[in-house]
Protein backbone atom coordinates (compact mmCIF):
# COMPACT_ATOMS: atom_id res chain seq x y z
CA UNK A 1 0.00 0.00 0.00
CA UNK A 2 2.78 2.32 0.84
CA UNK A 3 4.61 1.47 -2.63
CA UNK A 4 0.97 2.49 -4.35
CA UNK A 5 0.64 5.65 -2.55
CA UNK A 6 4.33 6.77 -3.59
CA UNK A 7 3.63 5.82 -7.04
CA UNK A 8 0.38 7.84 -7.26
CA UNK A 9 2.31 10.90 -5.44
CA UNK A 10 5.49 10.60 -8.31
CA UNK A 11 2.84 10.15 -11.18
CA UNK A 12 1.31 13.86 -9.54
CA UNK A 13 4.41 15.62 -9.38
CA UNK A 14 5.31 14.27 -12.56
CA UNK A 15 1.95 15.93 -14.38
CA UNK A 16 3.01 18.54 -12.65
CA UNK A 17 5.77 19.14 -14.41
CA UNK A 18 4.67 18.52 -17.91
CA UNK A 19 1.86 21.56 -16.90
CA UNK A 20 5.17 23.97 -16.08
CA UNK A 21 6.58 22.96 -19.24
CA UNK A 22 4.04 23.44 -21.06
CA UNK A 23 2.86 26.82 -19.63
CA UNK A 24 7.02 27.70 -20.24
CA UNK A 25 6.21 26.73 -23.76
CA UNK A 26 3.31 29.25 -24.09
CA UNK A 27 4.85 31.86 -22.27
CA UNK A 28 8.31 31.52 -24.32
CA UNK A 29 5.86 32.26 -27.49
CA UNK A 30 4.19 34.97 -26.12
CA UNK A 31 7.84 36.79 -25.74
CA UNK A 32 8.51 35.27 -29.11
CA UNK A 33 5.28 36.99 -30.73
CA UNK A 34 6.48 40.15 -28.74
CA UNK A 35 9.57 40.21 -30.35
CA UNK A 36 8.64 39.92 -33.46
CA UNK A 37 5.78 42.20 -33.08
CA UNK A 38 8.00 44.73 -32.05
CA UNK A 39 11.11 43.56 -34.62
CA UNK A 40 8.32 44.90 -37.14
CA UNK A 41 7.42 48.20 -35.41
CA UNK A 42 10.86 49.02 -35.47
CA UNK A 43 11.69 48.41 -39.35
CA UNK A 44 8.40 50.84 -39.74
CA UNK A 45 10.16 53.84 -37.57
CA UNK A 46 13.11 53.02 -39.25
CA UNK A 47 11.76 52.81 -42.77
CA UNK A 48 9.55 56.39 -41.84
CA UNK A 49 12.75 57.93 -40.79
CA UNK A 50 14.47 57.18 -44.20
CA UNK A 51 11.37 58.38 -46.30
CA UNK A 52 11.84 61.73 -44.09
CA UNK A 53 15.35 61.84 -44.57
CA UNK A 54 14.59 61.34 -47.96
CA UNK A 55 12.04 63.64 -48.74
CA UNK A 56 14.30 66.94 -46.90
CA UNK A 57 17.19 65.69 -49.48
CA UNK A 58 14.77 66.03 -52.09
CA UNK A 59 13.69 69.44 -51.55
CA UNK A 60 16.97 70.76 -50.53
CA UNK A 61 18.47 69.50 -54.08
CA UNK A 62 15.76 71.16 -56.02
CA UNK A 63 16.50 74.41 -54.40
CA UNK A 64 19.80 74.12 -54.59
CA UNK A 65 21.46 75.78 -57.39
CA UNK A 66 22.97 73.93 -60.76
CA UNK A 67 26.52 73.90 -60.38
CA UNK A 68 28.32 76.80 -62.54
CA UNK A 69 31.34 78.68 -62.48
CA UNK A 70 31.55 81.15 -59.75
CA UNK A 71 32.32 84.37 -62.45
CA UNK A 72 31.98 83.97 -65.84
CA UNK A 73 33.47 86.43 -68.19
CA UNK A 74 34.58 86.84 -72.28
CA UNK A 75 37.87 85.27 -72.85
CA UNK A 76 38.98 87.70 -75.32
CA UNK A 77 37.39 91.01 -76.47
CA UNK A 78 39.02 94.27 -79.07
CA UNK A 79 39.70 97.36 -77.63
CA UNK A 80 39.80 99.98 -80.66
CA UNK A 81 42.13 103.40 -80.25
CA UNK A 82 40.25 106.48 -78.63
CA UNK A 83 37.26 104.09 -77.27
CA UNK A 84 35.61 102.17 -74.50
CA UNK A 85 35.19 98.77 -73.66
CA UNK A 86 32.76 97.62 -71.42
CA UNK A 87 33.45 94.07 -69.58
CA UNK A 88 30.58 91.74 -68.48
CA UNK A 89 31.52 89.98 -65.30
CA UNK A 90 28.80 87.66 -64.27
CA UNK A 91 28.75 86.32 -61.05
CA UNK A 92 26.79 83.49 -59.98
CA UNK A 93 27.67 82.16 -56.21
CA UNK A 94 26.37 78.35 -55.12
CA UNK A 95 26.45 79.08 -51.60
CA UNK A 96 25.84 82.40 -48.85
CA UNK A 97 29.40 83.45 -48.82
CA UNK A 98 31.73 86.37 -49.91
CA UNK A 99 34.18 86.29 -53.22
CA UNK A 100 37.39 88.12 -53.98
CA UNK A 101 39.22 87.08 -57.47
CA UNK A 102 41.81 89.63 -59.05
CA UNK A 103 42.16 89.37 -62.76
CA UNK A 104 44.61 90.35 -65.01
CA UNK A 105 43.94 91.99 -68.39
CA UNK A 106 46.90 91.26 -70.88
CA UNK A 107 47.38 93.44 -73.78
CA UNK A 108 48.24 92.23 -77.52
CA UNK A 109 50.45 95.24 -77.81
CA UNK A 110 53.83 94.36 -75.56
CA UNK A 111 53.94 98.40 -74.78
CA UNK A 112 50.71 98.20 -72.67
CA UNK A 113 51.41 97.07 -69.19
CA UNK A 114 48.59 94.33 -67.50
CA UNK A 115 46.06 95.97 -65.80
CA UNK A 116 44.56 94.02 -62.50
CA UNK A 117 41.36 94.34 -61.63
CA UNK A 118 39.71 93.20 -58.26
CA UNK A 119 36.20 91.50 -58.40
CA UNK A 120 34.29 91.50 -55.47
CA UNK A 121 30.83 89.86 -54.93
CA UNK A 122 28.60 88.48 -51.98
CA UNK A 123 26.28 85.42 -52.16
CA UNK A 124 23.46 85.86 -49.96
CA UNK A 125 20.04 83.32 -49.57
CA UNK A 126 16.86 83.38 -51.45
CA UNK A 127 14.30 85.67 -50.38
CA UNK A 128 11.73 83.47 -50.33
CA UNK A 129 11.66 80.13 -48.65
CA UNK A 130 9.17 77.48 -47.06
CA UNK A 131 8.86 77.22 -43.23
CA UNK A 132 9.28 73.58 -42.95
CA UNK A 133 10.88 71.51 -45.75
CA UNK A 134 8.54 68.50 -45.16
CA UNK A 135 5.16 68.05 -44.92
CA UNK A 136 3.95 65.46 -43.17
CA UNK A 137 0.71 64.06 -42.92
CA UNK A 138 1.89 60.96 -41.60
CA UNK A 139 -0.91 58.05 -42.01
CA UNK A 140 -3.99 58.73 -44.34
CA UNK A 141 -7.13 57.10 -45.09
CA UNK A 142 -8.07 56.81 -48.89
CA UNK A 143 -10.89 59.55 -49.73
CA UNK A 144 -10.73 61.75 -46.37
CA UNK A 145 -9.86 65.18 -46.69
CA UNK A 146 -6.82 66.56 -44.32
CA UNK A 147 -5.41 70.33 -44.14
CA UNK A 148 -2.39 71.43 -43.16
CA UNK A 149 -0.99 75.14 -43.11
CA UNK A 150 2.05 76.12 -45.69
CA UNK A 151 4.14 78.56 -44.17
CA UNK A 152 6.14 80.87 -46.36
CA UNK A 153 8.44 83.52 -45.62
CA UNK A 154 10.33 86.27 -47.12
CA UNK A 155 13.77 87.71 -45.83
CA UNK A 156 14.16 90.72 -48.61
CA UNK A 157 13.09 94.17 -48.45
CA UNK A 158 10.45 93.86 -50.74
CA UNK A 159 7.09 91.91 -51.10
CA UNK A 160 7.16 88.62 -53.53
CA UNK A 161 3.83 87.41 -55.48
CA UNK A 162 3.61 83.58 -55.37
CA UNK A 163 2.15 80.79 -57.11
CA UNK A 164 1.69 77.28 -56.27
CA UNK A 165 1.96 74.41 -58.34
CA UNK A 166 0.83 70.87 -58.19
CA UNK A 167 2.37 67.84 -59.76
CA UNK A 168 0.16 66.08 -62.17
CA UNK A 169 0.15 63.31 -59.71
CA UNK A 170 -1.44 64.70 -57.41
CA UNK A 171 -3.92 66.76 -59.46
CA UNK A 172 -7.74 65.20 -59.92
CA UNK A 173 -8.22 66.60 -56.37
CA UNK A 174 -5.56 64.70 -54.37
CA UNK A 175 -4.09 68.51 -53.59
CA UNK A 176 -5.73 72.09 -53.48
CA UNK A 177 -3.93 75.21 -52.14
CA UNK A 178 -5.91 78.08 -50.77
CA UNK A 179 -5.18 80.13 -52.41
CA UNK A 180 -3.18 79.35 -55.26
CA UNK A 181 -1.45 83.12 -55.57
CA UNK A 182 -0.48 85.53 -52.71
CA UNK A 183 1.88 88.20 -51.82
CA UNK A 184 4.57 87.75 -49.30
CA UNK A 185 5.45 90.71 -47.29
CA UNK A 186 8.88 91.62 -46.58
CA UNK A 187 10.94 91.74 -43.85
CA UNK A 188 10.11 93.50 -40.95
CA UNK A 189 12.62 96.26 -40.59
CA UNK A 190 11.53 96.71 -37.01
CA UNK A 191 12.22 93.46 -35.50
CA UNK A 192 13.80 91.85 -38.30
CA UNK A 193 11.69 88.76 -38.87
CA UNK A 194 11.11 87.64 -42.07
CA UNK A 195 7.71 88.08 -43.77
CA UNK A 196 4.99 85.49 -43.63
CA UNK A 197 2.33 84.38 -45.48
CA UNK A 198 0.08 80.90 -45.00
CA UNK A 199 -1.43 78.69 -47.57
CA UNK A 200 -4.27 76.20 -46.71
CA UNK A 201 -3.03 72.90 -48.24
CA UNK A 202 -5.73 70.34 -48.54
CA UNK A 203 -4.61 66.68 -49.63
CA UNK A 204 -7.45 63.97 -50.15
CA UNK A 205 -5.58 60.52 -51.67
CA UNK A 206 -7.42 58.53 -53.58
CA UNK A 207 -6.88 54.60 -53.72
CA UNK A 208 -4.87 54.51 -56.69
CA UNK A 209 -2.87 57.61 -55.26
CA UNK A 210 0.20 54.84 -55.11
CA UNK A 211 0.17 54.08 -58.67
CA UNK A 212 -0.16 57.41 -59.84
CA UNK A 213 2.87 58.34 -58.00
CA UNK A 214 4.64 55.33 -58.36
CA UNK A 215 7.82 57.30 -59.33
CA UNK A 216 7.88 58.55 -55.91
CA UNK A 217 6.18 55.98 -53.77
CA UNK A 218 7.33 52.93 -51.45
CA UNK A 219 5.19 50.41 -52.36
CA UNK A 220 6.32 48.35 -48.97
CA UNK A 221 5.18 51.08 -46.61
CA UNK A 222 2.88 52.38 -49.14
CA UNK A 223 4.43 55.54 -48.41
CA UNK A 224 4.66 58.74 -50.96
CA UNK A 225 7.45 61.83 -51.12
CA UNK A 226 6.33 64.20 -53.55
CA UNK A 227 8.30 67.30 -54.31
CA UNK A 228 6.05 70.29 -54.90
CA UNK A 229 6.96 73.76 -55.74
CA UNK A 230 5.88 77.15 -54.81
CA UNK A 231 7.19 79.84 -57.76
CA UNK A 232 7.95 83.43 -57.32
CA UNK A 233 8.52 85.51 -60.53
CA UNK A 234 10.75 87.87 -59.48
CA UNK A 235 13.14 85.22 -57.94
CA UNK A 236 14.75 82.72 -60.29
CA UNK A 237 15.19 79.76 -57.75
CA UNK A 238 12.18 78.36 -56.98
CA UNK A 239 10.98 76.98 -53.77
CA UNK A 240 10.17 73.39 -53.04
CA UNK A 241 8.85 71.27 -50.02
CA UNK A 242 7.86 67.70 -50.69
CA UNK A 243 5.02 66.02 -49.44
CA UNK A 244 5.09 63.06 -47.13
CA UNK A 245 2.25 60.79 -46.42
CA UNK A 246 1.46 57.17 -45.26
CA UNK A 247 -1.67 55.75 -47.65
CA UNK A 248 -4.00 53.04 -46.29
CA UNK A 249 -8.00 51.79 -46.68
CA UNK A 250 -10.43 51.42 -43.82
CA UNK A 251 -11.78 48.91 -45.17
CA UNK A 252 -12.98 45.52 -42.58
CA UNK A 253 -13.81 42.41 -44.77
CA UNK A 254 -15.95 39.77 -43.05
CA UNK A 255 -16.00 36.29 -44.15
CA UNK A 256 -18.40 35.13 -44.79
CA UNK A 257 -20.22 38.36 -45.98
CA UNK A 258 -23.46 36.97 -44.57
CA UNK A 259 -24.72 34.74 -41.42
CA UNK A 260 -27.13 32.18 -42.26
CA UNK A 261 -28.15 29.98 -39.31
CA UNK A 262 -29.68 27.67 -41.18
CA UNK A 263 -32.97 25.46 -39.19
CA UNK A 264 -32.67 26.33 -34.98
CA UNK A 265 -35.21 24.58 -32.97
CA UNK A 266 -35.83 26.73 -30.17
CA UNK A 267 -33.70 26.99 -27.18
CA UNK A 268 -30.97 25.74 -28.57
CA UNK A 269 -27.41 27.48 -29.78
CA UNK A 270 -26.26 27.76 -32.74
CA UNK A 271 -22.55 29.13 -33.74
CA UNK A 272 -20.80 30.62 -36.73
CA UNK A 273 -17.70 31.57 -37.26
CA UNK A 274 -16.95 34.77 -38.65
CA UNK A 275 -13.85 36.40 -39.76
CA UNK A 276 -12.54 39.95 -39.73
CA UNK A 277 -9.70 40.92 -41.48
CA UNK A 278 -8.18 44.66 -41.07
CA UNK A 279 -6.73 46.04 -44.69
CA UNK A 280 -5.46 49.10 -43.27
CA UNK A 281 -2.22 49.78 -42.09
CA UNK A 282 -3.95 51.55 -38.95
Amino acid sequence: EDGGEGKGDSGSEAGGGDDERADADEDGEEESKGDDDLAVFDKAIAGKEAILEQARAIAEEASRVPPSPLVVYPDEQTLDSYGKLRIPFTFKPQEPEEMEVAFRLVWDNEKCEDVEVLVKGRGVKVPLYVEDLVMDFNTCIHDKLYRAPLVLRNRGNIALKVTTEVPPCLRDGAVEFTPKMGFVQAVDRTTGEPGRFEIQMKFRPGANLLKRCKKFANMQLQTIAVPIRVVAPDQVLPVTFTLVAKVTSSAIEFDPPSIDFGNCFISQNVAVPVTLTNTSTL
